[in-house]
């Protein structure tokens, strides 16, 4: 209903949604490079193209598996089967591969884990090497000149060492949220907002400089920690629209009062109104979340 509050409220999903899913497709490394992929701009748009007609019958298969699999649930004792995690509460997140151990004939059961498992890996490897990639042309390559050789070292170490990261980070999931899709969400909403804000500013008002975008950046990303940590009633989803709203203001006001600093482009009547349209924005966002 429109009167839904929570984490999956209509509106946090509608409009921290879309920030969200604008921010993912639009900066995320782990998408672009697959869209720099693409032979020419052409070809780049319909891939974009087809990318937004097929995921949504994607995401509604999965989500009907989801509720096929809670039918199947409420008539069978199936939630007894899935194991314990270290807070007492059952892992949903094996709730899939459990219902094919238990129910699939052998054979099938062998071709469907495997699909699992190729899944997985598909997505896991995309995130490393955007991981890597992103840490070789910021930090590396900019330690000096280095031959291909020693880069494609550098990399194959940076790919390890984001590996174990992962690992080391996977145990923590529980902690976040209930489900591992919700708290890679959750962590990602955390800078989501922040980040498309820097590609805006890019794109719009390239004057405001390096300097006072990565200070937005940094301060939309604090605002957004304390969302999590001293508003947790507020949906996580909203931190997408919040951490951008920040970000962009904060970037634009450093700089319309720090005239003095080189490429100011910003005037303080368009900043003025900005501020007005975030405000605005803000408002209504809060307003639905309380009303």
């Amino acid at each position: 209903g429109l009167d839904q509050s929570g984490n999956y409220g209509f509106w946090p999903m509608l409009i921290g949604g879309l920030f969200l899913y604008v921010a993912y497709y639009g900066c995320d490394q782990s998408q672009a490079q697959r869209v720099l992929a693409a032979a020419s701009p052409e070809a780049t748009r319909k891939v974009l193209l087809l990318n937004g007609i097929l995921r949504f019958p994607l995401v509604l298969l999965y989500c009907l598996l989801g509720l096929a699999l809670a039918a199947y649930a409420t008539q069978q004792d199936f939630v007894s089967l899935l194991p314990l995690q270290e807070n007492g509460q059952r892992n949903f997140n094996l709730a899939y591969p459990v219902y094919v151990l238990s129910t699939f004939p052998a054979g099938v059961v062998g071709l469907v884990m495997v699909g699992i498992f190729a899944a997985a890996m598909s997505s896991i490897d995309s995130a490393l090497n955007s991981l890597s990639a992103a840490t070789i042309e910021d930090y590396v390559r900019r330690t000096g000149e280095r031959s291909e050789r020693s880069l494609f070292i550098a990399s194959k170490l940076a790919t390890l060492g984001w590996g174990l990261f992962a690992v080391i980070f996977s145990y923590q999931v529980e902690n976040i949220a209930p489900t591992v899709l919700e708290a890679i969400n959750k962590v990602g909403s955390m800078a989501n907002g922040p980040l498309l804000a820097l590609f805006t500013l890019a794109l719009v008002f390239p004057g405001v400089g390096e300097r006072r975008a990565i200070v937005g950046f940094l301060v939309g990303l604090i605002a957004n920690g304390v969302l999590w940590q001293f508003a947790p009633g507020v949906s996580w989803l909203w931190w997408n629209v919040s951490g951008f709203i920040v970000a962009f203001t904060t970037a634009v006001i450093g700089s319309t009062l720090r005239p003095q600093w080189p490429g100011r482009l910003v005037p303080a009547g368009t900043a003025g109104m900005l501020l007005g349209m975030a405000a605005l924005i803000f408002a209504v966002c809060v307003f639905f979340e309380w009303l």
